[in-house]
């Protein structure tokens, strides 16, 4: 039997409309006040509430790159995607955020009415820590991010404790284990695109992120992102067509059958359900045509290949009847609600390599 893995990402983009001027635009700007250099605090956690195992972290991505970040409860390389839990079948290698929009450049006057001009979109992505255009530090209210960048724990079962033996239990909280963390992409002179041969120009936002999971029976197989959306641009411009993405680099695998981290990535399929046609109404078992609008990935045979070193990119696939030693499961991603009903979704994928035309 198939095991079904769900990851559902909630969004609401809570823009407001109007940006205030933070007390702290870039970093130079506080090494001038402060002469002792910011400490960047990357963090990640893994919800390990029920038999899904994902990380998280401070700097707007999911999952474990590499296997370089540490399981805070045993000190071991922590999951990425896993799932049945220990079981070493990976379902992510690396998910981002994407978040981009356009803002006035200059104004012009045609017949004496104004005008904005603007130019190209603005596009900040969270990768990895140091390599991401979205860190845990630089907001309007916590400079540092000594408390907004940190990743806070909270549960609303009273009593619960963690793998620490810390306190968590929260009456706020609505999760039995919730993770709660902010990012912004306010930080200028850290990246240069070579594409666009400048330094990367933010938009100006602050993310708040809160991860939801829990080991109920009902509700054990899918995690829950929430993520709130704040305009504070520094020269009090708003963000127009704003637009949020998720990018997911599977490499779906057993990790205990490969040596390479990035491997297990050249059988991979994926696709996009935009309507489901046989969901039963449970209220009258009417089968009716609904809304779906999910992503989703998976290994094309449930087995692990074979890729000799001394063929490059070539596999040996094992073939029907063989052994499923591999990651049976379907990872998907849906958004459950944001505040415009009439959101317009977009699919896309690309292949391996750097060849445009193969896109």
């Amino acid at each position: 039997m198939r095991r079904s893995v769900f990851f559902v990402v909630t969004i609401m983009l809570l823009c407001t409309v109007n940006a205030v001027s933070p007390p702290y635009h870039e970093i130079s700007d506080q090494k001038e006040k402060d002469p002792k250099p910011i400490q960047i605090f990357y963090e990640n956690k893994m919800h390990r509430a029920g038999p899904l195992w994902l990380s998280i972290n401070n700097s707007g991505a999911i999952g474990n790159p590499g296997w370089s970040m540490k399981d805070d409860c045993t000190d071991k390389s922590a999951a990425s995607a896993e799932m049945p839990a220990g079981s070493g079948k990976e379902y992510v290698y690396l998910g981002n955020l994407w978040a981009g929009g356009y803002t006035k450049d200059s104004l012009i006057y045609v017949d004496n009415v104004e005008a904005g001009v603007f130019g190209h979109p603005l596009v900040s992505t969270s990768v990895f820590e140091s390599w991401s255009e979205m860190q845990p530090y630089a907001f309007d209210d916590d400079p540092k991010g000594l408390v907004l960048g940190r990743i806070s724990e909270t549960s609303n079962v009273p009593g619960r404790m963690n793998c620490l033996f810390e306190e968590v239990y929260d009456p706020a909280a609505t999760a039995y284990e919730q993770f709660s963390t902010m990012f912004t992409d306010k930080i200028e002179g850290m990246f240069y695109s070579y594409y666009d041969q400048r330094w990367h120009k933010p938009l100006g936002i602050e993310i708040k992120q809160t991860s939801y999971a829990w080991p109920y029976n009902y509700s054990k197989k899918f995690i829950i992102i929430d993520y709130t959306i704040y305009n504070r641009n520094a020269q009090n411009k708003d963000i127009y067509d704003f637009f949020m993405g998720l990018f997911v680099d599977s490499d779906i695998k057993d990790i205990n059958l490969y040596t390479d981290p990035v491997d297990g990535y050249l059988d991979d399929i994926c696709g996009f359900i935009d309507k489901w046609e046989r969901y039963s109404d449970p209220a009258t078992g009417e089968t009716k045509t609904v809304e779906l609008n999910l992503a989703w990935t998976a290994d094309n045979d449930g087995r692990e290949y074979d890729r000799p070193a001394e063929v490059g990119m070539t596999i040996n696939e094992p073939g029907a009847g063989s052994l499923l030693n591999g990651a049976t499961g379907i990872f998907s991603m849906r958004i459950l609600r944001n505040p415009n009903p009439n959101l317009r979704y977009s699919f896309n994928h690309w292949v391996w390599g750097e060849n445009e035309s193969t896109d």
